[in-house]
C-alpha cells in the first residue's frame, strides 16, 4: 500500500466530497470519490449485472464508455437510491476493490468514501471518520443543486439519509464503519474550510511522527 494517503471515510452528506476537494488543493492530492465510481456502477447497472470494462479513468476525469461521467447522470435521485444497493452487492464490491485500489499513485491520495480506511486502504497513516447529525445531512442534501432534492420535503429526504445509512451499515460487504484508529470528526457545526483545517493540522502532526 502507498503511505501518502489520507481516508475519508463516514455518512453520507457528512462533508467527505467537499473536504477532499479542499484537502486537494491545500495538501496538492489528487482525490479518489469511490462513492461516484460505485455511482457510474449503478448507472450502467442492467439485468442485475453490470460491464466493469465501460468504465475508465483518464487521470482526471471518471469516464463512462469514454465520454465523462457528469453530475447530471450521476447525482439523478434514481441513482441516489440505486447506488447503496449495488454497493451491498458482494460480488460488486470484489470487483471494484482492485480497480479503486488502483487509483493510488506514489504522490498520495485522498480517498472518500465508505471503506477506504476499514477495506481498501488499511496502512493510510491517516484515517478519518466524518459524521453529522441525521437532520444537518438532510438539509445539506436539499441545498445541494447537484441532488436533486429542490422541493422535496425535509421529512422524506430525512427518511432517505436514515434508509441509506441503514444499507451501508448493515451489508455484509465491506460494511460502512469507523476503523479502529481513524478520527473521529462530527461535521454538524462545522464548514468545509474548517474541517479541512482540522485535518491537514492532523495531517501535518503524522508527518512529523
Amino acid at each position: 500500500m502507498k503511505s501518502n494517503i489520507i481516508t475519508l471515510d463516514g455518512h453520507a452528506a457528512a462533508g467527505k466530497g467537499e473536504t477532499a476537494k479542499v484537502l486537494s488543493s491545500m495538501l496538492n492530492l489528487p482525490v479518489l470519490d469511490s462513492g461516484r465510481i460505485f455511482r457510474a456502477v449503478a448507472y450502467i447497472w442492467e439485468d442485475d449485472k453490470t460491464q466493469f470494462e465501460r468504465i475508465s479513468f483518464d487521470g482526471k476525469n471518471l469516464l463512462i464508455d469514454g465520454s465523462i461521467a457528469t453530475n447530471e447522470i450521476l447525482r439523478t435521485p434514481e441513482i441516489s437510491s440505486l447506488t447503496p444497493k449495488i454497493a451491498a452487492i458482494p460480488e460488486v464490491r470484489q470487483r471494484m476493490l482492485p480497480i479503486v485500489r488502483a487509483y493510488a499513485t506514489e504522490k498520495g491520495l485522498i480517498a472518500d468514501g465508505r471503506d477506504m480506511g476499514s477495506i481498501v486502504f488499511p496502512d493510510a497513516p491517516l484515517k478519518m471518520f466524518l459524521t453529522a447529525r441525521a437532520v444537518t445531512r438532510a438539509r445539506r442534501e436539499m441545498s445541494d443543486p447537484t441532488r436533486g432534492r429542490a422541493g422535496v420535503a425535509l421529512s422524506e429526504v430525512l427518511a432517505g439519509v436514515l434508509y441509506r445509512d441503514h444499507l451501508d451499515e448493515t451489508r455484509k460487504d465491506a460494511p460502512l464503519v469507523r476503523a479502529p484508529d481513524a478520527i473521529l470528526l462530527d461535521t454538524s457545526e462545522l464548514t468545509i474550510q474548517e474541517v479541512a483545517d482540522t485535518i491537514v493540522q492532523l495531517w501535518s502532526f503524522k508527518q512529523k511522527i
